[in-house]
């Protein structure tokens, strides 16, 4: 049997672009899926979760000191989110690789191919299906260790947390936990190797923040918008429901494709120009309406951070250009897994942060 393409996100932006413009919103037979590609529809999918529910029961750093060159991925954007995440977490320092670890097999490029169908789905559900009863496991372990030696940490919060005479059940802090070491991880992860990686491509605007790297959160958010790290949400159909003039039943899957509404021309000004001055910037990268991540002002500051600190401690950086960029499987999460960089070290004394890095 012969592979199915591999398409670049340049590619699939093109597809996306050239499908909104004649029919946004459509199914797709193979995978049996409504997909949606315009700004206005994904908004107000993502707005109302009595109709479109996120249920779907019922269907089927090291130590770089001195270094001149670094993979970007291994040396920080991968440790830094796991780092901080399981300080907040109150999960021991020794187990903190085996949590970057598991992320690393839930979003590998094996998983899934291009546009899998349901069968396929499952069968890579059924190959991660192990890594998530391990992570389960040590996960209600730790619950039962906090309940037992409580700390300030949030997990010990969860356990004690009282609202109305009810308290939460194990399962679902295990979800909140599990949400938090894995999608959090992954989402800083990428939001990391991906702004290096659209500072690459635009050297005017890396020049830009490095002479005021006060204008860095309104950069990251373009990288957000221009590279969201999930590229889909789904959802399910509670009852039938049209958009834009196609009628969709219920119990149907709806992909809203955020990429895709992020370059809506109908919302942005010069949608496929990567401005780091836009504002305002409504993207649609950390989701919308009740569902709106949580985590999304912590993975804002280990950006803005991260580069801050790059900024400072490295005169140069660059991507080698002898090395490869690999990246993930975009049909599962636009992220880099390796990124080579050259750098020059600036002058000066650095920052405890910096120092450690």
């Amino acid at each position: 049997m012969n592979p199915q393409p591999r398409y670049s996100f340049e590619d699939r932006l093109a597809l996306w672009s050239a499908q909104r413009e004649t029919e946004p919103v459509y199914f797709d037979e193979k995978v049996q899926k409504w997909r949606l590609l315009d700004y206005a529809t994904i908004a107000r999918v993502l707005s109302d979760p009595a109709t479109f529910s996120s249920d779907f029961a019922g269907l089927a750093p090291v130590a770089v000191a001195g270094s001149s060159r670094v993979d970007l991925c291994s040396a920080l954007a991968f440790p830094l989110p796991v780092m901080v995440i399981s300080e907040l977490l109150g999960i021991p320092a020794a187990d903190r690789e085996v949590f970057e670890k598991w992320a690393q097999i839930l979003f590998s490029d094996d998983q899934l191919p291009e546009s899998p169908t349901m069968e396929e789905i499952e069968a890579a559900l059924a190959q991660i299906a192990p890594t998530i009863r391990e992570m389960t496991g040590y996960i209600r372990g730790h619950i039962q260790h906090r309940r037992e030696h409580p700390d300030d940490g949030l997990t010990s919060k969860l356990v004690a947390v009282e609202v109305g005479g009810e308290r939460l059940e194990d399962e679902e802090i295990i979800g909140f936990v599990a949400l938090l070491l894995v999608a959090g991880h992954i989402t800083t992860t990428a939001l990391i190797g991906n702004t290096a990686l659209c500072l690459d491509r635009h050297p005017e605007a890396a020049a830009a923040l490095r002479a005021d790297p006060g204008r860095l959160p309104t950069a990251l958010e373009e990288v957000l918008r221009c590279l969201p790290p999930f590229n889909e949400l789904g959802r399910r159909t509670t009852t039938e429901v049209t958009l834009s003039g196609r009628v969709i039943p219920a119990d149907s899957v709806v992909a809203a494709n955020l990429a895709s509404a992020n370059r809506d021309p109908a919302q942005f000004a010069y949608p496929d120009v990567f401005d780091i001055s836009r504002s305002p910037n409504p993207h649609l990268s950390f989701g919308h309406g009740i569902h709106f991540c949580l985590g999304t002002p912590l993975a804002r500051l280990e950006g803005r951070v991260a580069f801050e600190e790059l900024f400072g401690r490295y005169q140069e950086i660059a991507i080698a250009a002898d090395e490869p960029v690999e990246f993930q499987n975009e049909a599962v999460i636009i992220s880099v897994k390796k990124l080579i960089l050259e750098m020059s070290p600036a002058g000066g004394e650095t920052s405890a942060v910096a120092a450690r890095m």
